[in-house]
């Protein structure tokens, strides 16, 4: 059963990580062969049964994602849309996001059915929409499209797997108003709401606010972006997502609170056996809170893994506990095939099999504190692989942080929250209870604030198959018994993978340039052999949210960087700057060179950057051309220009210079300018890029830093036109992803390699 299964799970695989499917025919072809041969006695028909049904049970999702598409798509079209609100709304200072079901497509005169989910914003939306209630409105949509760079968040890819087929906003409009009508199968959100404003009446608004509300509902949103980034860095940002330790948590109380009634009633053991009883009381209880959690993904995960070790129990099967997990595994996949591509599944069930491969080989002669430290340690090292597959770097107190917040939560923190939920009928005590949980949240925050503050992070990168499974073999191997032969061998390759991993830098090229996809705003690492220099750090979003924590950071943590030779900000716009607070939190001390006069006086290691400067990064020469010393500070025309040579070939990012800044270097270097590579001034906007600035540099390559359908419409069509007057290749990070070149030994310029082109996939197509 484990093989057949884990052969499905390879053909799902197979198929989703394509940039084609097959055609339905032949997909569902593959599963109906499947089927057939899963009656074979042979067990190599029996895999070859599961890798087909895989391929064709996906091919089938496949299409119904299709199916549900918006028919001929333009970006940034606008559509009249009638359906409904599901999900839980949430809203801001600026506005109302909300998921919409739409029923029908509408025109001037009739409306068409069709069935798509949109995640939408509404701003300057004072009315709190309801789930499950029914609306038209006029909304302007385009495909879903995120930020892709390596390492990076994989927007689109998340939005695929919830059946997001298109985001936009609603356009104010007459013709945006609430139909009669209610979506019965939102029934259960709009209980959540009702609890969820109970909740925050009761709740005494502070940093635990938001975690009793991802407790007790699975909502995230009111958690605070601080606190969020706390539970990251110490490794348990699991605690306050409702997953398989609250849920077993629940299914447990229950489950001895089952048992005992038993006992109480004598006579009903004769007709039901007190841990069959139990057994229901678990499974009911396990439901009832993925009910109030929205049954998320990770609810969804934690309850299959419940139910199917309350329906062993009840059926006194024998079957070992990896076959239990794989049989959840299987349903899990069944239910939304597309999960096998999270981070969320493979963490979830790679915890559990390590805790079931760590459980059946404990001591029996220690303690049961004992046997606790090690589960916890050896839980730790034994996900180190996917830890730094998914996040490039592991907290090294992150078991320690743990060890003591996972039974504080459990049988402090949970419990609270649960009562407080359940008395919320009785204001006055679910009042009480809700300010005790609080308090609990508070003390676990302030316990992680100080491990946060003692905190080391080991930073690796491990970017191939082959090196996570090398990597989990150790380990693994490490974690059998003394009496298994082969466990040094384990030690061995824990050794050698971390000894001789291959290096990102070439010994054959001088100089790397990547310029990283930020949306609207600039970020670009410049690698020499033994240096890194960042010239801009991109955009910040929001307060919890920028292209530092989001983009930079990882970018540079896949290629093993561990520190930064130089920060250099052009100026101080915060699509140039917003980056810069996340890449000293993990960089810090590094020395920072700007234009910006606030940035100096903010920062003790800052200096200003002055035409003249100059400095060298083996073998490769920086020179400054831009401003001029004590020149006043303009903004835009105040910008850094930074020219990087090797012999006669180089490479010119000049910020966000405009016109006058464009002509003092015309007239100061003169044909010294010249550059093979440019990244566009300003973003290629009309009032940069003058056409004897152009001429004069003559790129070969020019590169726009621009945001997907950004509101300025960088780059302008006059300036594209002026850049092709003089036959220069061009590409926008918005549609390339990064964009990176190489220097080699001889000055030749290998690229540009384009990022979104080498990760194309089934969710990702329709943005290029």
């Amino acid at each position: 059963m484990c093989l057949w299964i884990i052969a499905f799970m390879a053909g799902l695989f197979s198929l989703l990580e394509e940039t084609s499917t097959l055609h339905l025919p032949w997909g569902m072809g593959l599963g109906v062969l499947g089927c057939i041969l899963l009656f074979k006695k042979q067990r190599w028909l029996r895999l070859i049964s599961g890798f087909c049904v895989g391929i064709g049970y996906a091919t089938l999702w496949v299409a119904w994602q299709s199916h549900q598409e918006l028919p001929n798509l333009r970006e940034q079209q606008t559509l009249l849309v009638q359906g409904y609100v599901v999900g839980l709304p949430t809203s801001d200072a600026t506005a109302l996001q909300f998921e919409f079901e739409t029923t029908h497509l509408c025109e001037t005169s009739h409306c068409i059915p069709h069935r798509s989910l949109l995640q939408l914003a509404w701003f300057k939306q004072s009315t709190m929409m309801n789930p499950g209630e029914r609306w038209q409105l006029l909304v302007k949509v385009k495909h879903p499209h995120g930020f892709a760079n390596p390492g990076g968040f994989d927007y689109e890819l998340y939005q695929w797997q919830r059946g997001v087929v298109a985001t936009g906003y609603v356009r104010p409009s007459s013709q945006n108003y609430r139909l009669p009508g209610f979506q019965w199968t939102q029934t259960l959100n709009l209980i959540r709401e009702k609890i969820k404003e109970h909740l925050l009446q009761q709740l005494k608004p502070s940093a635990s606010q938001g975690i009793v509300m991802a407790l007790l509902l699975g909502d995230r949103s009111q958690v605070d972006p601080t606190v969020s980034q706390q539970f990251r860095d110490t490794g348990t940002s699991h605690l306050i997502a409702i997953s398989g330790l609250h849920i077993s948590l629940v299914a447990g109380f229950c489950f001895f609170l089952g048992k005992l009634l038993m006992k109480r009633y004598a006579n009903g053991l004769l007709w039901i056996p007190a841990q069959y009883c139990g057994a229901f009381f678990a499974l009911l209880g396990a439901t009832a809170y993925s009910l109030l959690a929205g049954f998320s993904v990770s609810t969804q995960r934690a309850f299959v893994m419940v139910m199917v070790a309350t329906m062993a129990l009840l059926l006194k099967t024998t079957q070992p506990p990896i076959t239990l997990l794989s049989c959840a595994a299987l349903i899990v996949l069944l239910i939304n095939p597309f999960s096998i591509l999270s981070a969320g599944f493979w963490l979830s069930f790679s915890a559990v099999g390590m805790i079931f491969l760590l459980m059946a080989h404990r001591n029996a002669q220690r303690n049961a504190w004992q046997n606790i430290i090690r589960l916890q340690l050896g839980l730790f090292f034994c996900m180190m692989p996917l830890t730094f597959w998914y996040f490039q770097q592991m907290s090294l107190l992150s078991w320690f942080a743990n060890f003591f917040a996972i039974p504080w939560t459990s049988f402090v923190v949970v419990p609270l929250c649960l009562l407080g939920g359940i008395l919320l009928p009785w204001t006055t005590a679910s009042h009480q209870i809700l300010l005790l949980a609080q308090k609990s949240i508070d003390g676990l925050i302030l316990f992680l604030n100080w491990v946060d503050q003692h905190n080391y992070f080991f930073h690796n990168a491990v970017t191939q198959p082959s090196q996570m499974l090398i990597l989990a073999l150790s380990l693994l191997l490490l974690a059998t018994p003394r009496s298994w032969p082969l466990k040094w061998l384990g030690g061995v390759w824990l050794v050698a993978f971390f000894l001789l991993q291959e290096p990102f830098k070439s010994p054959t090229w001088l100089l790397r340039l990547t310029v990283l996809d930020v949306g609207q705003g600039l970020a670009t690492v410049i690698e020499t052999k033994h240096h890194t220099l960042l010239f801009d750090t991109g955009p910040q979003f929001s307060p919890g949210f920028d292209s530092g924590n989001a983009v930079i950071v990882p970018f540079l943590r896949t290629l093993r960087i561990h520190s930064l030779s130089q920060v250099l900000i052009s100026h101080g716009d915060m699509d140039h700057r917003g980056g810069l607070p996340a890449v000293l939190a993990a960089y810090p001390h590094t020395p920072i060179m700007t234009s910006d006069p606030q940035l100096q006086r903010r920062y003790a290691q800052a200096t200003f950057c002055e035409r003249g400067e100059q400095w060298q990064y083996d073998g490769v020469n920086f020179d400054i051309l831009y401003p001029t010393p004590n020149s006043r500070y303009v903004a835009n025309n105040s910008s850094c220009v930074l020219r990087i040579r090797v012999g006669t070939t180089a490479i010119l990012l000049p910020g966000d210079i405009e016109r006058p800044a464009e002509q003092f270097l015309i007239e100061a270097e003169g044909a010294q300018l010249q550059a093979q590579i440019l990244i566009a001034p300003h973003h290629g906007s009309k009032t940069s890029s003058t056409r004897e600035f152009i001429r004069l540099i003559r790129p070969e390559v020019v590169v726009y830093p621009v945001g997907w359908l950004n509101r300025y419409g960088f780059p302008h069509r006059a300036t594209q036109a002026t850049y092709r007057e003089i036959g220069a290749k061009s590409y926008q990070t918005s549609q390339t992803g990064a964009i990176q070149f190489i220097l080699d030994a001889n000055q030749s310029i290998i690229g540009p390699k384009l990022y979104r082109s080498q990760q194309q996939h089934l969710w990702n197509h329709a943005s290029l």
